[in-house]
């Protein structure tokens, strides 16, 4: 008498190895699919970042450049600092001259402005709105604002020694280092902006 075997099942430790196979295939798509998301997440939360930098920069070049005396005649350029910088312009287009603070605080540019009251017109430092600007600002120690005087050639110019004589800034620059987590990639961004106090020009 002759007996056949039938081979065509999978006996359990094949069943086994094959699952662990299919289990390890499956874990290395998800953990590739995760990857890419986080990735995708940091750059888009770094793009957003830079947008608001840029405009930071953009809105401060602007004010800067027509600050003027104050509606209660003080000089156009009150405090010049490396993390502060305080002035006056007119933001809204109206007959008042604002005070305006730029700051940079535990990683964040924020800017603060004053509207004059009473007769005659003060700049109560108690009534200052205060906004964020900016986040994950990364400058450390590195300056957020220079200044320059009627001297400054783009070619070759010193900053202006701390602390600074405000009558004779004429040029003044912020610079942003941004980094929304320093321990990933993509690296740092880094934008800077400047402008001449129009009103102060002398040539």
């Amino acid at each position: 008498m002759i007996f056949k075997s039938d081979n065509r099942g999978m006996t359990l430790v094949e069943v086994i190895i094959a699952m662990s196979i299919f289990s390890l295939v499956i874990a290395t798509v998800v953990e590739i699919f995760l990857v890419s998301t986080r990735s995708k997440n940091i750059v888009f939360e770094q793009l957003e970042v830079q947008g608001q930098a840029r405009k930071a920069v953009y809105d401060f070049i602007g004010e800067a450049r027509a600050m003027r005396y104050s509606s209660a005649g003080a000089y156009p350029l009150q405090n010049a600092s490396t993390t502060e910088i305080i002035f006056y312009t007119n933001i809204n287009a109206d007959n008042i001259v604002e005070r305006v603070r730029y700051f940079y605080v535990t990683n964040t540019l924020k800017r603060g402005t004053i509207e004059p009251s009473g007769n005659p017109l003060v700049y109560m430092t108690s009534t200052e709105k205060i906004t964020t600007i900016v986040n994950n600002v990364t400058n450390g120690v590195s300056p957020v604002f220079y200044y320059y005087d009627e001297d400054y050639t783009s070619v070759s110019s010193t900053p202006l020694a701390q602390p600074v004589d405000v009558t004779k800034a004429r040029i003044i620059e912020m610079r942003l280092i941004i980094d929304k987590n320093p321990l990933l990639s993509p690296v740092p961004f880094a934008i800077q902006g400047q402008t001449a106090i129009r009103n102060l020009k002398t040539n």
